[in-house]
């Protein structure tokens, strides 16, 4: 009788056990499904500019360059840099308008599988000029957004494979356009250019009015050199220096000019 009382309580003891692990198994279970919804939840989609078929009419434009997506982690390599996987980005910016909270830029992204996308102004920061170059302003202004969670931002490969937390350009363009996009080559010909203008110097051409010509010009070149790209091996090429042009009334007019210190 005692060996059955014995034995009798072993396996109430083991059914109880079990009956535990599967419900911590549950509940574990449980939260996980929950923290991926959380982390869906989380992400959000870029606004993507409309793809219209013909000519558009040419939008007002204020203010417009190059700017660089950078992506954070909790990741980082030996030198304190982020590394994948990346869990949001950010655009730094700064502008000669004075935009406001709410407002949206229009992003181009540079040498990346991307699609043209807008984001909303988050805070704007006016801080006095402290470059080298001649100011047209005394005042400029920070812009900043809300941090990005979409997934093909977080995982497209990095322009820079030795810098991957700096994943790509954008070109920026304030105020939003419904329309933008990046003409390369070989769409992109010589004569669609300023006469002065090397072709490979080219970092952006962008179509505002869908038409197949660019409207705005970002070039990066050699400082000692206007010809060579920014990527050229020759060793002359210490610094790079940048050129915007903006056509107007079909006459390319040089903007901004800037160089190193």
């Amino acid at each position: 009788m005692k060996n059955f009382v014995f034995v009798l309580f072993v396996c109430l003891v083991f059914f109880c056990s079990q009956k535990s692990i599967e419900t911590n198994l549950t509940q574990e279970n449980s939260q996980i499904v929950s923290t991926n919804q959380i982390e869906r939840k989380e992400e959000k989609t870029l606004e993507k500019l409309s793809s219209p078929k013909g000519k558009r009419k040419l939008p007002v434009v204020k203010d417009f360059g190059v700017f660089y997506l950078y992506r954070e982690s909790d990741n980082n390599d030996v030198g304190g840099s982020p590394i994948a996987p990346f869990k949001s980005a950010k655009i730094e910016m700064v502008i000669d308008s004075e935009a406001k909270a709410g407002e949206k830029i229009t992003m181009i992204p540079l040498q990346v599988e991307v699609e043209p996308f807008q984001l909303p102004i988050s805070k704007v920061t006016k801080k006095r000029y402290n470059g080298c170059d001649e100011p047209k302003k005394d005042f400029n202004f920070d812009i900043e957004f809300e941090e990005i969670t979409d997934k093909i931002v977080l995982e497209v490969e990095a322009v820079d494979k030795l810098f991957t937390s700096r994943a790509f350009g954008v070109f920026g363009i304030y105020p939003a356009v419904d329309f933008a996009k990046n003409i390369l080559p070989p769409a992109l010909k010589q004569e669609m250019l300023p006469k002065e203008v090397a072709i490979q110097t080219v970092e952006a051409a962008i179509d505002l009015d869908n038409d197949g010509k660019p409207d705005l010009l970002s070039l990066s070149f050699c400082c000692a050199d206007e010809n060579k790209p920014v990527n050229s091996t020759d060793s002359d090429c210490y610094y790079s220096c940048e050129k915007i042009f903006r056509k107007i009334n079909q006459n390319w007019k040089l903007i901004r000019s800037e160089s190193p210190c």
